[in-house]
């Protein structure tokens, strides 16, 4: 099992300066101990300033991280699908033909999924996790569209056979 990264890209650099932000906070609260009004007006408006661009940078970079984890959860939906309609597959006419059983099927899939993960470095990004995912996924739906041209292989096959029956 790999280590998730949890530094969420930029977020957690732009987290990482926290400690700054809190100096700033404490310099402000110095500039304004025995100053004039102006003084006081003039370092409120700075630190203000500075706070709605650190905020403005924080959100942009804490939506870019929610959108890679709505496509992360995406994927895994539907990896699972197409699990779901494999495994389902499995047992149908079609892919016992072809001597496919469910069993042989959870097989292939799971080794699809931890082929494609296994690659991954020990602490992956959630990009890199996410492009190895999509990568399975397409995999095991040309698994998908193979076990559905079986399936019709077979329902031709058995046209003909019952045709000739006749």
């Amino acid at each position: 099992m790999h280590h998730q990264n949890t530094d969420l890209a930029e977020v957690g650099v732009l987290l990482e300066q926290l400690p700054a932000i809190e100096t700033v906070e404490k310099n402000v609260a110095e500039l304004n101990k025995g100053r004039t009004t102006g003084d006081k007006q003039l370092a409120k408006a700075l630190y203000r300033r500075f706070v709605e661009a650190f905020l403005a940078n924080v959100g942009s970079e804490v939506d870019s991280a929610k959108q890679l984890l709505d496509k992360l959860e995406e994927c895994l939906k539907t990896l699972e699908e197409v699990s779901d309609r494999l495994n389902a597959a499995a047992r149908e006419d079609g892919a016992r033909f072809a001597e496919i059983d469910a069993e042989q099927m959870d097989g292939l899939v799971t080794g699809v999924v931890e082929d494609a993960t296994e690659s991954l470095s020990n602490s992956p990004t959630l990009p890199q996790v996410l492009l190895r995912l999509d990568a399975a996924a397409e995999s095991l739906h040309a698994i998908e569209e193979g076990i559905n041209d079986l399936a019709e292989i077979y329902g031709q096959l058995t046209e003909v056979i019952h045709g000739a029956q006749e």
